[in-house]
Formats: structure tokens, sequence, C-alpha cells
């Protein structure tokens, strides 16, 4: 018999997309029923989020003022730092440290690497330049915050805020137009994994926890980054992307296979699927589906749905675990 809280996986996680309609931002939750937050993406962006206690917080570019904003579930939206433009045609990437969400993003105008924490006036900037085009991803272990990024070299780093910058494994290139991924991992023990496209020959390449590379040879599709997450067993990691020569969503588990998402599904032009790790230690997907544009899921039995709700062409969905609703017990 199934556990309630693989029974309640399904719903355990919440989803936040750039309605077409509206270009509103909403949220699709464990209660399945769709939320307007009453918010606004500017054009060329996508939304990050991360899970705040009981509940979800979402960061996100306003099209009214290009400034980075957030919004939570409880407490509603707030305005970042003293009002800090992301470059454009790039996304934020956000972690929980404590209490604290803490944004990375490529800023408006320098293209500098900045972070800044929710409890803070201003931000911070690294003065580090970025790739044009790229964003930062970010994730806290027991060592404290990990951003990981594409140099204007184009080479992967890693940045511990406060400390120096260091290249990933011996040295990466990252495919153009396209950002890294990164996730903690699940044991908690201050190493991460690391996903990404290469620049040249558009494969899919992971850096293990031994900060070791490994080319899948598996071509991605143009412009479209993975998304990675932590779970229980075999691998420790899931990866998801979309495939070059089919256009579908597959899932790798690092050192062990690659194999389609639910029975094969395609997505979007121009965008990318996201994976979260759940309480029970498996994972839920969330993606923009090529031809109707819906929002779709896939839980954590693999089994992928049709939300019915209409993204924005060219937007990616954001997604993290929520357990407000759901049984913690295994």
């Amino acid at each position: 018999m199934t556990s309630p809280a693989r029974a309640a996986s399904d719903a355990a996680f919440d989803s936040y997309y750039v309605q077409n309609a509206t270009r509103r931002l909403w949220r699709l939750g464990p209660d399945k029923v769709p939320y307007d937050t009453g918010m606004n993406v500017a054009a060329g962006s996508s939304p990050a989020s991360v899970r705040y206690y009981t509940g979800s917080t979402v960061v996100f570019k306003r099209d009214t003022d290009g400034a980075l904003w957030a919004w939570n579930t409880t407490a509603g939206p707030k305005l970042l730092g003293n009002g800090l433009g992301m470059a454009v045609g790039t996304n934020p990437a956000v972690a929980l440290d404590g209490g604290t969400v803490v944004t990375a993003f490529q800023a408006y105008g320098t293209g500098n690497l900045w972070y800044v924490s929710s409890n803070q006036t201003t931000g911070h900037d690294t003065g580090i330049k970025m790739a044009t085009g790229s964003s930062p991803s970010i994730v806290t272990t027991p060592n404290g915050i990990q951003i990981v990024y594409t140099g204007s070299d184009n080479t992967l780093y890693r940045l511990k805020p406060g400390s120096t910058p260091t290249t990933v494994a011996n040295g990466l290139g990252v495919a153009s137009g396209t950002s890294p991924a990164v996730a903690a991992a699940p044991d908690g023990g201050g190493n991460v994994e690391i996903a990404f496209q290469a620049y040249g020959t558009g494969n899919l390449w992971y850096v293990d926890e031994n900060n070791i590379g490994h080319d899948t040879g598996i071509k991605m599709a143009p412009g479209t980054s993975p998304s990675v997450a932590a779970k229980s067993g075999g691998s420790r990691y899931v990866i998801v992307y979309k495939r070059n020569s089919d256009g579908m969503l597959w899932r790798m588990d690092p050192g062990y296979d690659s194999r389609y998402v639910a029975a094969g599904l395609g997505v979007a032009a121009n965008t990318s699927p996201v994976v979260t790790g759940l309480t029970d230690g498996r994972f839920g997907i969330a993606f923009n589906a090529a031809a109707t544009n819906d929002l779709w899921t896939v839980d954590a039995d693999n089994v992928g749905r049709d939300t019915g709700v209409t993204m924005l062409p060219g937007t990616s969905p954001a997604v993290n675990n929520n357990c407000a609703t759901c049984v913690l017990t295994p």
C-alpha cells in the first residue's frame, strides 16, 4: 500500500507561471486551484521560487518598474532591496538561508552578479561580470550559500559570498544563452551537483560531488538549460532537460541512465523544464508544453498532468516543494 507521503507527492509542490492572456504571475499550489498574485512579470523573464516554511516565495522581475520583487503566500508582494534591476533576457535564482530568502541575479546595465537578502535594504554587487543572457543558480548548504554562474569568458564558476570565485572542475564552458543549475547533497553534507549545457557541443554535462565533470554525450535543445534536484537513493540526484533530437522532456539519473519523463512529453520552444525535490525524497517536475503552451506537471510516480492553464510562450515555470497540506510521515 502506498504510504501517505507518497500518495500526496503529486500535490506537494507549488508551480508559478506567467499567464498568457494577462502576463500576470499565477500560482498553482497543492490544492491545484490557480491563484492570481496580482503581479505582472516583465517581458523576457521567468520567475524563481523557494519553499518558505509551510508556504512559498516567488521572485520575479515586475513589468511596471523592471525591478525585482518577491511575493509570498502569506505576506504578499515586497520590493527587494531599494529597487534592483535585472539584465534583459535573464532570470533570478532563489534559496532559503535560515528564515531569509536570498536572490542571485545578473544586474541590469553592468551585467554583474548580484545577490540580495529579503531582510536587507540594499543588494550586494560582487563586481563579477557574467556572460550575456545567462542566469545564476543558488543553493544553501551547511557550509553556507553557494552561487554557480557563467562568467564573461563563458566558463563555469562557483562563489561563496565573501570569498574568491573558483572555476568548477577543471574549467568548463557553458553554452551561450543558457544557464547552469545546482542542487545540494540530500544528506546535508555540504556537497553539490551541477548540471549545464556545454559550450561548443551543446551536450548535457554534470559535475558530481567530487567536482569532476561528466559529458553525457546527449545533445540538449539549443538555448535551453537543465534543472537538477536532490532525491533519496540511487543516483541521489535527478536532472531534467529538453533533448535536441526530439524536443521531448527527458530525465537523467547521473551515473545510471536517461529516459523519457512520463510517456514522452514535448517542451515548448525557448523554454526549459524545472524539477524540485520533495519531502519524501522523490521529486516533482513542471514545464511549458509544446503546441498548447499549457503548464504541465509530472508527479513523483512519473505521471504527467495537463493543468489546463495556459502559459505565456517563451516563459518557463518555477517550482518548489510545499507540504502545507500533505502528510510528511514516510
